[in-house]
């Protein structure tokens, strides 16, 4: 746990996985070009989720973060 907390790996998707969250459940507060804006934003979140998930599998393939701390919480400091 302690290890996933210092890599600036797991702040990266961290970032990347709010921003997703926040333009998939966003709304445009105009409505002019309402459906073109709404679907940006939301092609954009899937976008900016899938990179999360992709590099987190590509990081923890090779080695660069470590999630199997996560689920097991007794070895979780050590």
């Amino acid at each position: 746990m302690k290890a996933l907390l210092t890599n600036w790996r797991s702040y990266a998707l961290a970032v990347i996985a709010i921003v997703g969250l926040a333009l998939l459940l966003s709304e445009p507060a105009e409505d002019t070009n309402f459906l073109l804006t709404i679907l940006w934003t939301k092609t954009l979140g899937f976008a900016a989720l899938y990179a999360c998930f992709k590099l987190s599998n590509y990081w923890e393939r090779t080695g660069a973060i470590d999630f199997t701390s996560l689920t097991n919480i007794d070895d979780a400091w050590e």
